[in-house]
């Protein structure tokens, strides 16, 4: 079975091998026992990876894909149909997709899953209210009740919900009533 791993986290590139401060190896290690495959569909940053810094994101049985930045606002009105059409192909050739939120492209690969019936499971890992209008300008002042309004949507609609928090999530983007959701920490404690 393939599973489908979908965020907007930017990875970095050193040598043809994939990095990343928070989504390592070590985080897609936890699905793999259950899927024969892992692919990370995220976006591509154009800084060169430092290993010293960072840490692998890549090893066995994961691949990677990626789209273009989705979450800007012209991107907003232009060219997400073409990623859609793209999306909706990737997910016809896996079996399950996991969505982390909040995300533009998990937004996506989430509502075209419920519509192919798909299995999804929404990992809710922040609040984008919270980082958009507490860290961001004008543009993301304005982009926070949108946003939050979406995820709190799809949140709705899941099936499966995974939260990293004990309540606060769960209060601001409650899940519906026959969804079946798990507390679970996304914290990683080195040895």
């Amino acid at each position: 079975m393939k599973l489908l791993f979908v965020h907007d986290h930017y990875f970095r590139c050193r040598e043809g091998l994939y990095y990343s401060d928070n989504l390592t190896y070590f985080v897609f290690q936890r699905y793999l026992p259950h899927f024969d495959h892992l692919t990370v569909f995220a976006r591509l940053s154009e800084k060169t990876a430092d290993p010293d810094t960072q840490s692998r994101a890549c090893g066995e049985k994961v691949d990677f894909l990626f789209g273009p930045n989705i979450s800007s606002f012209p991107a907003q009105f232009g060219g997400r149909q073409k990623e859609q059409a793209r999306m909706k192909q990737v997910i016809k050739e896996h079996d399950a997709v996991v969505a982390r939120l909040p995300s533009e492209y998990g937004l996506m690969a989430a509502a075209l899953a419920r519509r192919m019936n798909r299995p999804c499971l929404l990992e809710a890992v922040a609040c984008p209210w919270d980082a958009l209008w507490n860290y961001g300008g004008l543009q993301a002042k304005l982009y926070a009740p949108v946003l939050m309004y979406r995820m709190r949507r799809a949140v709705s609609k899941g099936k499966f919900v995974s939260y990293v928090s004990r309540n606060f999530l769960q209060k601001r983007y409650p899940p519906n009533t026959s969804a079946m959701t798990v507390s679970v920490s996304n914290v990683e404690i080195p040895k």
